[in-house]
């Protein structure tokens, strides 16, 4: 898919998640005059998927050392700065920075296999604290952003480095962030790895869950 192919596609699919994200206020609904999250919108979410599939499509069409960003207004410029600052510090294996940019009750999830969604920065730890000693270079090719003042949906575009059992695997990823640009934390992030990963053995005395291990709730 060319780039000009690529940019009238994600410009449809912009479109429609616009439209999603007019009828359903953003996530949100008003019930007895309450603002309630309803993050688990589907039809939010099949839009957020769409777009993956479309970078998917294009990563092999675009290849740069720059970032490519893409946001319209400044609400979408500021969720693109958030997920840039957020990816620099996975990438410095800061967990505590990691953290700051995210919402106490963010939910999370790191392979489209897993059933269910984590939730907290407690859960968060755990997690980082299996899959960060591993991490090594990460490199965002491209940022896309559609929202307004409510809510962004931020998809990036990753190709991560994990060292195990003294080999480097290079894991190609889509990124999901759902930004609230008021108070620049993220609220839900998901990644899905693009292809499938062939894992090495593990390294003798691998923590249970860390990248490499038999554990189930390894990284796959």
């Amino acid at each position: 898919m060319g780039s000009d192919a690529v940019l009238a596609h994600f410009c449809a699919l912009s479109r429609e998640a616009r439209a999603v994200i007019d009828s359903y206020t953003f996530g949100n609904e008003q019930r007895n005059g309450e603002l309630m999250k309803t993050s688990s919108n589907r039809k939010w979410r099949s839009v957020a998927a769409s777009l993956v599939a479309l970078l998917v499509a294009s990563a092999s069409a675009q290849a740069a050392d720059k970032v490519k960003t893409a946001g319209n207004n400044q609400y979408e410029r500021v969720a693109i700065q958030v997920v840039l600052d957020w990816t620099a510090a996975f990438a410095a294996r800061d967990a505590a920075k990691v953290k700051s940019y995210m919402e106490e009750d963010v939910e999370f999830r790191l392979d489209p296999a897993e059933r269910e969604l984590g939730h907290g920065k407690a859960a968060l730890q755990q997690t980082l604290d299996k899959i960060m000693p591993a991490i090594g270079a990460v490199k965002t090719l491209r940022v896309y952003a559609i929202g307004g003042a409510k809510e962004v949906l931020v998809i990036s575009d990753r190709v991560d480095d994990f060292n195990i059992g003294g080999k480097t695997l290079k894991v190609t990823v889509g990124g999901y962030f759902r930004v609230n640009p008021q108070t620049r934390k993220i609220e839900e992030w998901l990644d899905a790895p693009l292809y499938k990963i062939d894992l090495p053995p593990p390294p003798p005395g691998a923590a249970p869950g860390a990248p490499g291990s038999n554990d189930p709730s390894a990284p796959k």
